[in-house]
């Protein structure tokens, strides 16, 4: 097998990634293996991708109401139970290591419908996660009694607040900050990597005095040393296989049984920050006679973007430049902890956010496409020393162009964002980079449009326009005016809004009615030959207004007015519009029944096509000169016409 463990584990990677279209990458990789080795070494590749192939999540509800409490952060805590991990949201005042005796019900993992939503189950499948637990109630039968227990529990105590704050952050990861992309705190990774990087600096300080052998079974005994205070995890099991492959001589075989046990172990950990970069940087590293200390931070850079679809490139620099200062500072941190130094901390934790403020910022945006990560990845290994100028400039021409994507689209489009239970509908144009907003959601939901407006690399908006003032459709205006450059807000009635090309009227924006959701804005306009209708949170009975004061009015996308209430979508507005298609845009399992069953009756019987978000996900209409293209996040897909049958 000499040589040939890179190719299964790029192999691996590329099945894994490939979704439904396994078969036909399966088909191709061992077409290309019989070329490429001519032997009967393909069996190792199909050994490989069955293994990788087994399901890792289990229907069986554990037997046992017994739990332990392996991992607490803010909004949600990780037990154990039977051996199996689980997450839950309804856990207070607990600590690591307690105990539980609860009862509740388990629920699936899922991820939000959407283009550029953070993908929840793959993320908690590679934390071995394989339920949530929705806990009615609980009592601790066993108060958790470990270092880290003790630690955290000191910790929670301390009567500063700024000083909490920091220990909380810097030991435990105690906030979000796991999904966050620009802070200090996401590149310091978590504890167990504090560990790892402290294990390497013991080995490098024994190999001074002792022999490599003893050397060795040290820092195997120091690694499971952490795997007993923190349960076995990928870091773990990195440090133990590269430990063990580090005999194997040729370095390309060493990274692809690296790689390939690891997947084995979990394949979702190709979804996990950590897996990407150490295999990125070591695979970097393979090609690259000279590392710079550079290269390791744009490894950094490109896997934040692929996955957050943003980066701050002077954080990501001067972490890797300060992360010796760091990794003393969890210790002081540590010790200081255990002693009650609590005026030490406080002086730790105020240089170390002197140093963060000091920190200018350099956001960069944009989803990377197939083509461009492409490049990337070629540049990034690209080997010629008397070209590394010419190397670094064409990785940050990608980077610029990455984040002005939209300037090279031949094509726009018309998106209802899957933004929860609320409305957002973003409207671009062809080659240009600016952006149309009509309602942001909620603030409860604002990293979906984050995400969404990052994944575009949108830095200016054009116009905001607000139906009404409610929390579901106004909530992120401010967080957008305060974060983007937007040249106008339009929060009241108007008759006529000219956007370059582009023009929205403003229906029966002369009547005022008492009721905040009636006196929302209704909009119409036109692209492409299709007719757009949005109509807020108006009731029936402005609905029957509209009709008589514009009975020429045509619709053929209705956005539902009161997310698919009982109050709105009358008989009469559907049977005088007779729109081609309906847009609902709510929450899943919301609270209040969205869309109500009548409403999706009446739909049905009069025969109009509707798309629910939450089922749907993000439903884009793209449009060019010559035609409309239907496109939902499940990859649904139709083309439209000025009338759509």
């Amino acid at each position: 097998m000499k040589n040939k463990a890179i190719y299964l584990a790029f192999f691996a990677i590329i099945f894994l990634l490939a979704f439904d279209y396994r078969l036909f990458v399966l088909i191709g990789v061992l077409l290309y293996w019989r070329i490429r080795f001519n032997d009967h070494s393909y069996i190792y590749l199909l050994l490989i991708l069955l293994l990788i192939s087994i399901p890792r999540t289990s229907d069986t509800i554990p037997s046992t109401d017994i739990a332990k409490i392996i991992k607490v952060k803010e909004n949600y805590k990780i037990l154990l139970i039977d051996n199996r991990k689980y997450l839950t949201y309804d856990l207070d005042n607990v600590n690591y290591d307690d105990i539980i005796r609860f009862n509740g019900v388990y629920d699936q993992l899922e991820s939000d419908i959407s283009n550029n939503g953070f993908d929840y189950r793959n993320w908690a499948l590679s934390k071995d996660i394989n339920k949530i637990v929705n806990i009615n109630d609980y009592e601790i039968i066993k108060p958790g009694d470990s270092l880290r227990a003790k630690l955290f529990k000191k910790a929670k105590k301390i009567d500063d607040p700024i000083a909490r704050n920091f220990i909380l952050k810097l030991l435990f990861q105690y906030d979000d900050i796991e999904e966050s992309s620009t802070s200090i705190f996401a590149f310091m990774g978590s504890t167990q990597t504090f560990f790892s990087s402290s294990i390497y600096f013991i080995e490098s300080l024994l190999v001074l005095f002792l022999y490599s052998n003893v050397v060795n079974i040290i820092i195997v005994l120091l690694i499971l040393l952490v795997a007993y205070q923190f349960n076995l995890s990928f870091i773990i099991y990195q440090l133990l296989l590269s430990r063990i492959f580090s005999k194997i001589e040729d370095k390309y075989d060493r990274l692809g049984y690296l790689v390939i046990t690891l997947l084995v172990i979990n394949p979702y950990y190709i979804y996990d920050l950590r897996f990407q970069l150490i295999v990125l940087i070591r695979f970097v590293a393979l090609f690259r006679r000279h590392l710079h200390f550079y290269d390791g931070s744009l490894v950094v850079l490109f896997v934040q973007l692929v996955n957050f679809f943003r980066a701050d490139l002077f954080s990501i620099f001067i972490y890797r430049l300060l992360r010796k200062y760091y990794l003393i500072v969890f210790w002081i941190t540590c010790f200081c902890l255990l002693i009650g130094n609590v005026s030490l901390i406080r002086y730790i934790c105020d240089r170390s956010n002197e140093i963060a403020v000091e920190i200018p910022k350099l956001i960069f945006t944009g989803k990377p496409s197939i083509f461009i990560i492409s490049i990337f990845m070629f540049f990034l290994t690209y080997n010629n020393k008397n070209n590394e100028l010419k190397r670094i400039l064409i990785v940050f021409a990608l980077i610029l162009i990455n984040q002005y994507q939209t300037l090279f689209y031949p094509y726009g489009e018309v998106t209802f964002l899957n933004i929860g239970q609320g409305d957002s509908c973003l409207i671009r144009f062809a080659f240009n980079n600016k952006v149309n907003i009509i309602d942001t959601g909620s603030t409860y939901n604002q990293t979906k449009l984050q995400r969404y407006l990052d994944a575009l690399g949108v830095k200016k908006i054009e116009a905001i326009m607000i139906s009404h003032h409610d929390s579901d459709h106004d909530g992120n205006l401010d967080w957008l005016i305060d974060n983007y450059q937007v040249d106008a807000v339009y929060d009241e009635k108007m008759e006529y809004i000219k956007l370059g090309k582009f023009q929205l009227t403003g229906l029966l924006s002369k009547n005022h009615y008492d009721d905040i959701n009636d006196n929302s804005q209704i909009w119409t306009f036109s692209i492409n030959g299709i007719d757009y209708l949005f109509l807020g949170d108006i009731s029936a009975e402005v609905e029957t207004d509209l009709i008589k004061d514009y009975p020429n009015l045509q619709a053929d996308v209705l956005k539902i007015a009161h997310h698919g209430s009982n109050t709105s979508t009358s008989d009469y507005l559907l049977r005088s519009l007779k729109p081609a298609l309906a847009i609902i845009s709510a929450g899943k399992d919301n609270v209040y029944h969205h869309p109500h069953q009548d409403v999706i009756q009446r739909l049905i019987d009069y025969r109009i096509h509707y798309l629910k978000t939450f089922d749907h996900g993000d439903i884009s209409i793209y449009f060019t000169r010559f035609i409309n293209l239907l496109h939902t996040s499940n990859n649904e897909f139709v083309i439209m016409n000025k009338v759509i049958e």
